[in-house]
């Protein structure tokens, strides 16, 4: 008893120190794959863990199972650590399918490649490259679904996430998985001698391929830099380019005013109708004047008159937070704003009382220049979106500056989150913007962009930069800021290539590495095999000639007995051979033909056409053509002939020479003309009586009537006819009759 429990302590501390030495190596092998990540998905093209674990299970069997998947857990859990609240469901999803992957990859190699397991033939090199190729999509499928379930990844990303996992794992078993049975696989005798014929080369070359994909990586990533400051830049100056145009469109609607200081409403919705396009990303623009509190009433009353739906009435506004002015400051009354349909409620207002506002208009009093407030909540759109005002004082005198000397303010209302999204459409899809306003008391500092754009301060995995660009705009300072929004990186670059390219030769080379090692043990097997191979081709080659050569016998008697010519040309169309049908045909000889080609014996006319049909066969569009054509005989008579022409190609497959099957239809054209003549002789007698019998029936018609009517002119008793008209009456049906027996 005592003995049986010491054997069984002993088992279960081997099992367990040789499961946490597995697990310690698949995390070192895990961590080593994930430092070699590629952009733009930072996932690694080789995932050496994952080899391990096949071949650890393959050594020694599936009950090391838990401490793969432990070891897939751990790798998989410190790497999701910023995912506090999600680390352990995913990490076990990802670990369970590690697992699974090994153990059906163990399956199904044992199951195609027998045991004990040695690699030696390609039948067993070919089993198991399709059982870790089929079993490779367990991990993969596991990994996703997991991300999925998390929120990790998004729907969409699936498809990529799931191809770029099964290429690590199965990239890591083809590479690792071969170098492992070489140091630790059985039966020792046929692996032991592989460390250095399999295992050594693979290993180099996996490190060179490593400091390859290493040195593009990095290339990569300054060339991805490179291009994303410079989209980066451009969109940035774009953005600040389009930001000019309000600032534009109030200078023109500032000029009008002057010319004209108060113009009809019809007047100013035809002045602001060209800035206030469907694409614009002003929303209003408007005029506010300058009104003594003891004027309101003409003020209103004139206002009014101006076709106000409504009428007009201006007041302060009494919003929470709105400022409350002094009883005898003047008001400064929005008098006109378009449109007026989604502007309606502005009308009247004293934006004297509007904080962000009053600050605005008294600093473009003071510098008379443009001047734009902070962000504002706008009340006019259902989304509550940011906009910003601009003003610009209009003065009673030109020299006159200041708060005495302003008559008034012309606005626009800008939304930069239009401007933004309107400008960015044409940007690459990877570019996030974000429009700040600098100013520390700024209600909302973030003008356009997404939700919490503001907060960027590098691009996602500090891979490419943030681009700021400071601006000026009516006074206050903004800055432009573009940035990569994460899961858009741009395409791959020329890293995933030369990894991808560079890990599947070596899986390759692994893969003839281990079939080259394993030969030897089957020299014996393969020279018998070879040897009977031979002995069976040297009896197949023997029969091949016998039938060759009764299919050489048949076919000499067939091309000089055939009723239709036949000949054999170079693809220059000189004859080569020819049989005695074809001589017959074109009236020459056999050696006469030796000094002539096809174009030569055809019709002129026909010439083109033959060779626009040969130049065709060559380039192999058609695999033969037919053809109606003429040859010209020594005599000059002309023969008609069908001719249908292909392409004889040698065993290298190149085009080798031409074949010819020439049929004579001069007779043949002969009957055709006479029977066409025949058909058009019938259809002309055929049209006569046609043209007859329609004759016939076209003037008995009118006949009938002039005999009918004649008979009842003679037969009427009522109103007998005189004796001298009877008499013609008589003449004309006689007339009638003699005609009608003639029809």
């Amino acid at each position: 008893m005592t003995t049986a429990g010491g054997l069984r302590a002993r088992d279960a501390g081997r099992y367990l120190a040789l499961s946490a030495g597995i697990t310690v190596v698949y995390l070192l092998l895990g961590r080593l794959g994930l430092l070699m990540v590629l952009p733009p998905y930072e996932v690694a093209p080789i995932y050496p863990a994952a080899g391990w674990g096949l071949a650890v299970l393959l050594v020694l069997g599936l009950r090391y199972l838990p401490a793969v998947a432990l070891g897939s857990f751990i790798v998989q859990a410190a790497m999701l650590g910023n995912l506090s609240d999600q680390v352990l469901p995913l990490a076990a999803g990802i670990a369970v399918g590690a697992a699974a992957q090994g153990a059906v990859g163990t399956l199904l190699i044992r199951r195609w490649c027998g045991r004990p397991l040695v690699l030696a033939s390609p039948r067993e090199v070919g089993g198991y490259l399709g059982a870790v190729t089929l079993a490779g999509l367990v991990s993969p499928s596991c990994a996703t679904l997991a991300l999925v379930a998390t929120d990790t990844i998004a729907t969409a990303q699936m498809g990529i996430v799931w191809m770029v996992w099964w290429t690590g794992d199965l990239m890591g078993v083809l590479i690792a998985t071969p170098i492992t049975l070489a140091l630790f696989g059985k039966p020792r005798d046929a692996w032991a001698t592989r460390r250095l014929s399999v295992g050594l080369p693979m290993l180099l070359t996996t490190l060179l391929v490593g400091m390859g994909v290493a040195a593009t990586v990095e290339w990569d990533r300054q060339r991805n830099r490179a291009d994303f400051t410079r989209d980066a830049t451009s969109a940035a100056q774009a953005l600040a380019g389009r930001l000019r145009e309000p600032l534009l469109a109030l200078e023109g609607l500032h000029g009008m005013l002057k010319l004209k200081p108060l113009p009809t409403r019809a007047e100013f919705a035809h002045a602001t109708s060209g800035f206030l396009t469907e694409d614009s990303p002003l929303i209003a623009l408007g005029l506010a004047q300058r009104v003594a509190r003891a004027d309101i009433g003409r003020f209103n009353a004139a206002a009014a008159a101006d076709a106000f739906p409504g009428g007009f009435q201006a007041r302060d506004r009494l919003r929470a937070g709105d400022l409350r002015p002094p009883a005898d400051e003047d008001m400064m009354a929005i008098r006109l704003v378009e449109p007026l349909s989604r502007n309606t409620g502005a009308l009247g207002i004293n934006v004297r009382t509007v904080p962000g506002a009053r600050a605005a208009v008294e600093k473009a009093a003071a510098t008379g220049r443009p001047t734009a407030s902070a962000g504002i909540q706008l009340s006019q759109d259902r989304e509550a979106a940011v906009g910003i005002v601009i003003y610009q004082p209009l003065y009673r005198g030109q020299e006159q500056r200041g708060e005495a000397a302003l008559d008034g303010v012309v606005f626009t209302t800008l939304r930069p989150d239009l401007l933004l999204s309107r400008l960015s459409a044409g940007w690459p899809e990877h570019l996030g913007a974000c429009l700040v306003d600098l100013d520390p008391d700024a209600l909302y500092p973030r003008l356009a962009g997404r939700l919490g754009c503001d907060a960027v301060q590098r691009g996602s995995g500090s891979a490419l930069p943030l681009i700021k660009l400071p601006l000026e705009f009516g006074g206050r300072q903004w800055e432009v800021r573009i940035y990569d929004l994460p899961g858009l990186a741009p395409a791959p670059g020329r890293s995933w290539a030369f990894a991808l390219v560079g890990l599947l030769a070596t899986a390759m080379v692994g893969a003839l590495l281990l079939l080259m090692s394993g030969r030897t043990q089957h020299v014996e097997a393969l020279v018998k095999e070879r040897t009977a191979a031979l002995e069976r081709e040297v009896a197949s080659r023997a029969q091949g000639e016998r039938a060759l050569s009764q299919s050489e016998r048949r076919f000499q008697s067939i091309f000089e007995t055939a009723p239709i010519g036949i000949a054999f040309t170079d693809l220059n169309g000189g004859f080569q051979e020819v049989n005695a049908h074809f001589c017959n045909l074109v009236g020459y000889s056999a050696e006469a033909l030796a000094t002539q080609r096809s174009v030569d014996l055809t019709h002129a006319d026909d010439r083109r056409e033959d060779i626009r049909l040969a130049r065709r066969l060559m380039r192999g569009e058609i695999p033969f053509y037919r053809r109606l054509k003429r040859y010209v005989r020594p005599d000059g008579s002309v023969v008609h002939v069908r001719s249908i022409v292909s392409l004889l190609r040698g065993t290298d497959g190149r085009p080798h020479r031409l074949v010819g099957i020439v049929e004579d239809i001069t007779d043949q054209l002969r009957l055709e003309e006479l029977g066409r003549a025949r058909e058009a002789a019938e259809a002309a007698n055929q049209a006569k009586n046609e043209f007859l019998s329609r004759m016939s029936h076209e003037l008995r018609t009118p006949m009938n009537a002039i005999l009918g009517f004649t008979q009842l002119m003679q037969m009427d008793a009522g109103e007998p006819l005189p004796p001298a008209q009877r008499t013609r009456a008589q003449q004309i049906a006689q007339a009638g009759w003699h005609l009608l027996e003639m029809i």
